[in-house]
């Protein structure tokens, strides 16, 4: 259980920096 919710942890902030950095790049899509 413990396992899981450290997987879907680390894929959460690998989709934030991902969305962060799209944002960055393209401010007008905001």
């Amino acid at each position: 259980m413990e396992l899981l919710t450290m997987n879907f942890r680390r894929y959460f902030e690998l989709h934030v920096n991902l969305t962060a950095t799209v944002i960055k790049e393209y401010p007008q899509q905001i």
